[in-house]
């Protein structure tokens, strides 16, 4: 019989550990009542981990009701991180979330990005919608340092290639 870590969050995936994952997540997902669970997985991104410069990433979430899920890509190798989605994505009964991503501009077809989901606390939720709203208003994205996740709580992460 498995254990289960109510604690332990995946926390970098490679595509080739994606069908592992899709069928311990159903385990997680049937425990989601337990007190303090928090876990974030990232299913898919794009088609077999190949994007565009915009595409679909999906996965699934149970968080505590104090914290939100919020999706951030970068370039392989930066040390900034973009939001996306101008908001915390909707988690949906029973865990599974779907995010829009943006890969880079037109010209970094090739290159590699990371995504990372992180659960973060009410606060650093807030200050990252009120940025979002700002950057919005004024048409300019910088980059950002990747919040902490809430407390006891892990980002997950994936590496994509951006094809075209």
């Amino acid at each position: 019989m498995a254990r289960f870590f109510p604690n332990r969050v995946v926390c970098t995936l490679g595509f080739a550990a994606l069908t592992a994952l899709a069928a311990t997540s159903a385990h997680a997902q049937n425990l989601g009542g337990a007190q303090g669970l928090c876990s974030v997985t990232i299913q898919s991104a794009g088609m077999g981990g190949n994007v565009g410069q915009t595409d679909t990433v999906t996965g699934v979430a149970n968080l505590p009701s104090s914290a939100s899920l919020w999706i951030f890509t970068q370039a392989k190798g930066s040390n900034l991180w973009w939001a996306q989605g101008g908001a915390a994505v909707r988690v949906l009964p029973g865990g599974p979330w779907t995010a829009s991503a943006t890969f880079g501009l037109p010209q970094e077809v090739g290159k590699d990005f990371n995504i990372a989901a992180v659960p973060v606390d009410d606060d650093t939720d807030v200050s990252l919608t009120m940025s979002a709203q700002r950057a919005n208003a004024k048409h300019y994205y910088p980059g950002i340092a990747l919040p902490p996740p809430a407390e006891n709580c892990r980002a997950a992460r994936v590496t994509v290639h951006r094809g075209q």
